[in-house]
């Protein structure tokens, strides 16, 4: 397909959303609600008044939300409470369940789904937000987070990535994404084990290939044979080592071994 067609069809799926889903009108505030679909809500609190979760008052919070004309209903991805005499956010509904049930009772609203990535194989969160969106006929949209609570995300058997105000490691499925802020890459990254050479979204890219421990000498000669400088070399540490380099367009590339990340 070539460039303008990709275009093309992506503008016409944008102004297909916007004629379904509220959340892309041109309203420049839009209005919404958040946790409805957890006990107490966002309330952390022993109060007469807090939410009691049960589906017909998180439907009511839902109709009401959209008589008023809210865009967005948004739950939180909670997998177990918080514990104490309150167990925060303890009993509540999944997330895409509680979308299904919602957008088929509702009418207006955009209904969102709250997926923490190391979760849900992608696949099957693919299925669930298709079948939602036809339920709600193109008012569904999804909300993507990694999570921050580290003993709720380890239920999972997975490690809770890596981040910091410069990037952010989602795991998906055996793989690893790698989201940066703009321009957080832009300049050198001193770390344990050595130095991060700068790469960018705008300009040059970063791409990372997988080799094994015992290549790692084999693969240095091949750049030596071909005349490719090496930039950098990061012992990582897990284990792992990284070789990088650039190709003719000056992007950043990278030789990895196991011993890097979590599930790798």
């Amino acid at each position: 397909m070539e460039g303008t067609d990709v275009m093309n069809v992506h503008t016409r799926l944008q102004e297909d959303r916007r004629k379904t889903n509220p959340v892309f009108n041109d309203r420049k505030l839009k209005l919404g609600t958040f946790g409805t679909n957890l006990d107490r809500g966002c309330a952390i609190s022993t109060i007469d008044g807090v939410l009691e979760i049960n589906w017909p008052n998180t439907l009511e919070l839902a109709r009401c939300s959209e008589e008023m004309e809210f865009e967005a209903l948004v739950p939180i991805g909670r997998w177990h409470g918080f514990g104490s005499h309150t167990n925060f956010n303890g009993p509540g509904f999944e997330c895409f369940s509680w979308a299904s049930a919602i957008g088929a009772s509702t009418k207006y609203s955009g209904i969102f789904a709250t997926s923490h990535v190391p979760t849900i194989h992608p696949v099957m969160a693919a299925k669930q937000a298709t079948t939602i969106d036809h339920v709600t006929n193109g008012r569904f949209a999804l909300n993507i987070v990694t999570g921050w609570n580290r003993p709720e995300i380890e239920m999972f058997g997975s490690p809770l990535m890596e981040h910091d105000d410069r990037f952010c490691a989602f795991q998906v499925g055996p793989d690893v994404l790698l989201l940066f802020m703009q321009g957080g890459s832009a300049h050198p990254i001193a770390v344990t084990g050595g130095l991060i050479p700068p790469h960018n979204t705008l300009g040059a890219g970063h791409f990372a290939f997988a080799i094994l421990a015992d290549e790692l000498e084999s693969w240095r000669q091949v750049l030596r044979d071909r005349g490719i400088q090496i930039e950098s070399e990061i012992s990582w540490e897990r284990g792992g080592h990284s070789i990088y380099f650039r190709d003719p367009a000056g992007n950043l590339l990278e030789l990895v071994s196991p011993g890097t990340w979590g599930n790798y």
